[in-house]
């Protein structure tokens, strides 16, 4: 039982680095297309 529950720890553990990794490149990603829409925005207006 401890063994299952510090293998389920250490999983839990690990995971956070990728995952904060996604999330950092998922909001950059965001922010771009935002940029974007706004830029092609602007230019249909012009």
């Amino acid at each position: 039982m401890r063994l299952l529950l510090a293998l389920i720890l250490q999983i839990t553990l690990i995971g956070w680095v990728p995952a904060a990794i996604w999330s950092v490149y998922a909001l950059s990603q965001y922010k771009t297309d935002e940029k974007i829409q706004a830029a092609l925005a602007g230019r249909n207006r012009g």
